[in-house]
């Protein structure tokens, strides 16, 4: 195992976490993962979409890699009610508020501890950040294990709050240009559905006889671009799959490339990279066209404060919030 710094530019550190199977090179900036690379006989593959300047991720509106919150996904109007108050964020994504706001954790500088098996991250988001309340002391952990990077999420608060962490990494295991030709396993019966301005609503809709019906396996650009009213809002993927096992798989048939996602987490919102060709210029100086990554975001349910009687994302003072999900990758 080799964890070490390998590159520092004012408060910007870079980091790489190493094993046999794995090269990880990470941000303290978001705490984003900029490449994983996996090692394979006579090469390594990077499966991880990413940006060709590390400047760049600072106007990030895909998120690449990153970790974000205070809560993953959009927020209702960009409000909540909790212990009777009502709190009001920030408006970052027309009337609703995506992925901790205008300066969510995406954007912060993470303070470094490297393990024996991986890195710590710690950011404290101070009361009132984005209108969140209170003191949130936030850990990230990325941990390597032979062929498995798990990413932990533990955070405390001083105030109840709400929190839904998840890590926005972008995946291509193939050597395409898009994401359709992948296989995609979620063991899942039901999505929540998105209005006009693909904000989850309170209502569920059964994958049977949709193309949102993964069960079996298929492959992701086989039914997106079905005239579905559901996809014709996200313009693809962009939901929130009800977990019925905690095991998803993706898989490129032609590359041989697999991953195994586990997860503690309850949801997985699938998000296809419908604008991917709005974002800066990618790695190898290129830029990178729509749906040519796909983001596994596992978490609570989005928009899950407005929208669920007892919700999850809902931290008790002083209670401990702990949660993880691991990537596995394999040869098929």
């Amino acid at each position: 195992m080799k964890i070490k710094l390998i590159e520092k530019v004012n408060e910007l550190e870079k980091y790489l976490v190493e094993n046999e199977k794995i090269r990880l090179i990470c941000l303290n900036a978001g705490c984003r993962i900029l490449n994983l690379f996996l090692k394979e006989e006579n090469k390594e593959k990077d499966v991880i979409l990413g940006l060709e300047n590390i400047a760049d991720y600072s106007k990030d509106s895909a998120m690449m890699g990153a970790v974000v919150g205070r809560v993953a996904n959009r927020i209702g109007n960009a409000e909540f009610v909790l212990n009777g108050k009502k709190y009001i964020l920030n408006k970052n994504n027309g009337q609703n508020h995506l992925h901790g706001g205008n300066e969510g954790f995406d954007k912060k500088i993470f303070k470094a501890t490297i393990l024996e098996d991986g890195i710590k991250f710690f950011y404290e988001s101070k009361d009132g950040e984005e209108n969140y309340p209170g003191n949130l002391k936030f850990n990230v952990y990325y941990i390597l294990n032979e062929n498995k990077l798990t990413i932990k999420y533990t955070a405390k608060c001083d105030m109840d709050t709400i929190v839904n962490p998840t890590n926005h990494m972008y995946f291509n295991l193939s050597d395409e240009d898009t994401i359709d030709n992948h296989i995609l396993k979620i063991k899942a019966a039901y999505i929540a559905a998105i209005d006009e301005n693909v904000l989850t609503t309170k209502e569920k809709i059964r994958v049977k006889n949709t193309p949102f019906d993964f069960n079996d396996g298929k492959l992701v650009g086989e039914e997106i671009n079905n005239d579905d009213v559901q996809l014709k809002r996200g313009s693809g993927y962009d939901h929130c799959f009800f977990l019925n096992e905690d095991e998803i798989i993706l898989k490129d048939e032609k590359s041989k490339r697999a991953v195994k996602i586990k997860t503690s987490y309850p949801c997985a919102h699938i998000y296809t990279g419908n604008f991917l060709d709005e974002a800066p210029m990618g790695k190898k100086s290129r830029k990178y066209k729509k749906r040519e990554g796909i983001a596994i975001e596992t978490g609570f349910l989005s928009n899950s404060i407005n929208i669920e009687k007892n919700s999850k994302t809902i931290l008790k003072k002083d209670k401990v919030f702990e949660t993880e999900t691991s990537y596995s990758f394999f040869k098929i």
